[in-house]
């Protein structure tokens, strides 16, 4: 047991660690690290965190290896635990070596500033061939890290395994900026087999920002049941014009509310070229909510490269374009498998409602000139959303989305009426 306001002591919940760095280091063989109150980071523990210079940062707790003996570092049951740095040199945990089977649960990452040195994070896996990293009903608010740097609230790179769920992050900055093209929520490089359920994001670049795929046919990150309010939602990409396209995406059920910037919601960018060929497969992009998402030529989905992608039951309303496939990558791999069942409303950009192999189409008639089996189930009608400008996006009675999707199924995030999106 850790408490930040308490006298020295001996870990037990009787007489708990004040200090955080000797809690951390004497966890031992525990499971469990509960703390509370306000843990200053300071120069009693640093690293190199990227680009070669050295930050503040917290230890993470011994590695485990496997579910029988995983380690939580948790907030303090009833009570609040937060991370905060001082001055310009400081994160939250941190590693570069592999590390297994560890929790982080509860915990405020709140004014960590490290503009002076490189990356600003709550949590950071720097590679390290780490397995099975989990944070769980994290927040984090005003975190900022130096021009050019990445920077996201939790950050898993080259992790094989885990899961976010139910978080938060505001304020994601670069340099004092929060409309920087490297600041998200998460961000992960050659993250395999990841999850992000139920979470939220405001106020940065990206929700989601997977930058680079380990190797062709990784499993890349899934998203589903979140909010996103970001410029640019969830992005599978690359390192500049390097790496291959991701295989086995999914955006479901996820929620993209009214933003500035391009707007683009879901986007499968692999590099600034058409890398690789025939290396990327299966992408499930279903059951999301569009809301007044995409600007000037940009769509709500928008990707190359994303071979066999499967589009449908997504609700579009007052949004610039529904999907756009930004060229024709067919000489490289499988095209396009599925999109059909979209329902949208008040779409801005006539005559480009569809891009397909590079080329606008801008009624589902005009695209299954070219694809047959394409859009043919697509509507143009309005989903009766109980309150879209309040917030409330289950449907009303006589919806046209309450059967409108694959087989009679519901389009839009709900799925019935039932599942919970978001962190509250």
């Amino acid at each position: 047991f850790y408490d930040s306001a308490a006298s020295a002591g001996t870990g037990t919940q009787a007489s708990p660690y004040n200090n955080v760095y000797t809690a951390i280091a004497n966890i031992g063989t525990k499971r469990y690290l509960y703390g509370k109150g306000t843990t200053t980071v300071t120069n009693a523990n640093t690293a190199v965190v990227g680009g070669g210079n050295t930050s503040n940062v917290l230890p993470v707790p011994p590695t485990r290896n496997g579910e029988a003996d995983r380690v939580y570092v948790r907030n303090w049951s009833g009570n609040t635990w937060a991370i905060t740095g001082t001055g310009t040199v400081s994160a939250g945990f941190f590693t570069s070596s592999g590390e297994g089977y560890q929790t982080y649960k509860g915990i405020d990452f709140l004014n960590l500033d490290n503009s002076t040195a490189a990356n600003g994070f709550g949590i950071f896996y720097l590679y390290g061939s780490s397995v099975g990293i989990n944070i769980e009903l994290c927040t984090a608010d005003n975190i900022n890290g130096s021009a050019g740097s990445n920077n996201g609230a939790y950050m898993p790179w080259g992790v094989d395994g885990g899961k976010v769920w139910r978080c938060t992050s505001n304020n994601i900055q670069e340099n004092g900026s929060n409309v920087g093209g490297n600041t998200a929520m998460f961000e992960t490089y050659d993250g395999v087999n990841l999850s992000i359920q139920r979470c939220e994001a405001t106020n940065s670049s990206y929700m989601v920002h997977h930058k680079r795929v380990l190797a062709p046919f990784s499993v890349s990150t899934s998203v589903k049941f979140c909010k996103d309010t970001t410029q640019n939602g969830v992005l599978y990409g690359a390192s500049g014009s390097s790496g291959v396209p991701h295989s086995y995406t999914i955006a479901q059920c996820n929620l993209f509310l009214p933003t500035t910037g391009s707007a683009r919601a879901v986007r499968h960018n692999p590099g600034t070229g058409d890398n690789g060929t025939n290396n990327a497969t299966k992408h499930w992009w279903c059951n999301n909510v569009f809301y007044q998402r995409g600007s000037g030529a940009e769509s709500s989905i928008q990707f190359k490269q994303a071979y066999n992608a499967i589009i449908f039951n997504n609700i579009y309303l007052e949004s610039r374009r529904l999907w756009n496939e930004e060229t024709d990558t067919s000489a490289k791999g499988p095209v396009m498998e599925y999109a059909n069942y979209e329902l949208h409303f008040g779409t801005t950009l006539a005559g480009f409602v569809y891009e397909y192999q590079g080329i606008p189409y801008g009624t589902a008639a005009a695209l299954q000139a070219v694809r047959s089996d394409f859009a043919v189930n697509d509507a143009i009608s309005n989903p009766l959303f109980t309150n879209a400008a309040g917030g409330n996006f289950t449907l009303q009675g006589g919806s046209p989305a309450l059967t409108g999707g694959v087989d009679g199924t519901q389009q839009g995030l709900y799925l019935g009426n039932f599942y919970t999106v978001g962190a509250s």
